[in-house]
């Protein structure tokens, strides 16, 4: 899944298919433990405590996360 905007812009992130309107996403260092735990649970969006918000834009083709301004 195609990530636009934020850390993470431009970055494809193995989130197939989109599952949620809204992912939290952690500080890129702690990016390997977000992608465990969407491995045993890929309806999880992330922790409360991460601090960047994506909302999924299936508007256009394909679909892509874009960050949302706090």
């Amino acid at each position: 899944m195609r990530i636009n905007g934020g850390p993470y812009d431009e970055r494809d992130l193995p989130l197939q298919p989109p599952l949620a309107r809204l992912m939290r996403l952690p500080h890129e260092q702690e990016l390997d433990a977000f992608l465990g735990v969407i491995e045993d649970d890929p309806a999880a969006t992330g922790l409360h405590a991460w601090p960047y918000v994506y909302e999924l834009d299936d508007s256009v083709e394909p679909a892509v996360y874009r960050c949302k301004p706090r």
